[in-house]
């Protein structure tokens, strides 16, 4: 139910997935870092199987309009190879939850929900020993979580 009818929310395929699949699958990172892969077409399973398929009936099945978005977050996630999870997570726990309460957008750049400090040049400028590709690589995904794509 919305609050405001004819209003359409962009969904958030963090939200889309921890209420739909973790309980069986856990966090959605892991679980695209671990059992999918990006095949020539896109993210399929390990065993090279099309996803979308699949995804239209298992677990009561998504929508047309669902899938593609939760295979791009898949995709994403993959392609970061994980680097939050070794870089940051020892001091800000998940990246969806601290995206979440911690980062706002204004203007098109990333800034610290509570000191406004932007965060790209303070990722550049060695944050948890990062380099100037990683930082930039970091400040995409971390804005990607924001605007709810990954």
């Amino acid at each position: 139910m919305t609050m405001f009818p004819g209003v359409a929310r962009a969904t958030d395929y963090h939200v889309l997935f921890e209420s739909r699949c973790a309980g069986c699958h856990g966090h959605s990172g892991g679980f695209a870092r671990e059992q999918l892969v990006l095949g020539p077409n896109g993210v399929v399973g390990r065993s090279g199987r099309d996803l979308a398929p699949f995804l239209v009936s298992h677990a009561g099945g998504l929508s047309a309009d669902e899938i593609p978005g939760l295979l791009a977050m898949f995709a994403s996630q993959i392609e970061s190879e994980a680097m939050f999870g070794e870089r940051c997570r020892i001091c800000h726990d998940r990246a969806y939850e601290f995206v979440r309460l911690k980062l706002i957008e204004r203007d098109g750049a990333l800034l610290g929900r509570y000191s406004g400090r932007a965060v790209a040049p303070f990722l550049s400028a060695g944050h948890a020993r990062l380099t100037p590709d990683e930082a930039a690589a970091m400040t995409e995904a971390l804005t990607r979580i924001l605007r709810g794509k990954r």
